[in-house]
């Protein structure tokens, strides 16, 4: 797919290729018809051919073990530019599990992700469960709609008018605004453009580098949720 790096069809392919192929093997350890000496000895052969198997396949388990385990490696992996360990403030952990735990499944939470990057755009959906309007997944085919479509959605971020700000936000429906430590950096004056319309935005967590925003939307109901005080 020229859209990703050329090798997505492939790599897809092979996904599949390990699906269909696991019958055929559960098939190879099963016995076929035959007398019990002819079942003992087909029986015999996979488990012979499943030792080298395991042998060839054991250092890239190791490896993919200790990778997993490894949250010392602070450095960032040069093909993709993503650190290979993600260290989240006690901070975010509080506004993440607030989100978790005040939000609906079926509402959206937005991060600007394309200050973010490849790094730390899905946080959101991994960490606290819940969907964004908009993003740039880089499994998805074709990458062009999405972009179209983040673009669009992060421009809010950048906006002055907090009028603006919420037609965007009604219009991909986005129920809540997330203001992280790198979204602050960039839009120091965000909060304070948000705060002036409050029949638009409502604070609804205040960290020390954390801010998140429900954002009034005209087919959406008050849910009284609890409102974080200020740290």
């Amino acid at each position: 797919v020229p859209e990703h790096q050329h090798v997505y069809v492939g790599w897809r392919a092979g996904h599949l290729a390990i699906l269909a192929l696991s019958v055929l093997v559960a098939r190879g350890f099963s016995a076929p018809g035959g007398s019990s000496q002819e079942q003992a000895r087909y029986r015999r052969l996979p488990l012979l051919l499943l030792i080298p198997a395991t042998l060839l396949a054991l250092p890239t388990v190791l490896m993919d073990l200790y990778n997993a385990a490894d949250i010392s490696n602070r450095t960032f992996n040069r093909g993709t530019g993503i650190p290979w360990t993600l260290v989240l403030s006690h901070d975010e952990l509080m506004a993440l599990k607030w989100i978790s735990q005040h939000t609906l499944p079926s509402e959206t939470v937005q991060v600007d992700t394309r200050l973010r990057g490849s790094a730390t755009w899905a946080y959101i959906p991994a960490f606290a469960g819940r969907r964004m309007a908009a993003g740039i997944p880089i499994s998805m085919v074709p990458l062009e709609p999405y972009i179209r479509a983040n673009n669009e959605v992060c421009r809010l971020f950048s906006l002055s008018d907090p009028v603006q700000i919420h037609a965007i936000c009604q219009k991909w429906n986005i129920h809540y605004l997330y203001l992280g430590d790198q979204e602050l950096r960039r839009y120091p004056t965000l909060p304070h453009r948000l705060r002036s319309a409050p029949t638009l935005f409502h604070r609804v967590f205040h960290g020390s580098s954390t801010q998140i925003f429900r954002v009034v939307l005209q087919t959406s109901f008050s849910n009284n949720l609890p409102m974080n005080p200020p740290l």
